[in-house]
């Protein structure tokens, strides 16, 4: 029985299913509609949801399916692609994060002075979803909180701070949750959206 992780279970890889996990028609079912929005048969992992019934992978990328996805772009064109690499960071991004960039094939980041605080620290990032609230992560050691898209929704984030937190393109900027939340932040504190 391979390792269930997350409630999710790896069942495709190396251009063939996983021997160790029974194939039933419902994973078979998911795995080619999986295909069916990637478009062609996968070069990379493709693991099963058990609860939700449905097959997800790294090649459901923003090009496969804007409605559901989670890479911009796939790796071998993560620097290169037009909409999303290097020239979207230095254009979107180098008026407020500097153009003083490192770049790999996996990451581009960029050096901001006001992160330094971070470095060599712990830190807990936490999600503002449902599992935030099953899980007991108050008692962690950590230094600083992370979060993102709509932590602010969390009381228990709120009760103890998020230090650094990005706001994804499904928070709406015009909510009166959000609005009144940046509201209550301290007046020198700087954001940028």
């Amino acid at each position: 029985m391979p390792k269930i992780w997350n409630d999710c279970v790896k069942v495709y890889e190396n251009d063939d299913f996983i021997d160790d996990y029974d194939i039933d028609r419902n994973i078979f079912t998911a795995w080619q509609r999986y295909v069916n929005v990637i478009r062609h048969e996968p070069a990379s992992s493709v693991w099963y949801d058990i609860k939700a019934k449905r097959c997800f992978g790294s090649e459901q990328d923003f090009y496969a399916n804007p409605n559901d996805f989670s890479f911009f772009s796939q790796k071998q064109d993560f620097t290169s692609n037009q909409h999303w690499g290097i020239d979207h960071v230095v254009r979107n991004f180098s008026n407020y994060l500097g153009s003083d960039m490192k770049i790999t094939d996996e990451y581009i980041l960029q050096t901001i002075n006001e992160f330094q605080k971070f470095k060599d620290k712990k830190i807990l990032i936490v999600g503002g979803g449902p599992t935030a609230k099953d899980v007991n992560w108050q008692d962690a050691e950590f230094d600083y909180i992370w979060s993102c898209t709509k932590f602010y929704l969390n009381e228990e984030l709120n009760n103890v701070g998020v230090d650094l937190a990005t706001i994804g393109g499904n928070v709406d900027l015009d909510n009166p949750e959000f609005n009144e939340f940046i509201d209550t932040l301290p007046s020198d504190l700087s954001l940028s959206f």
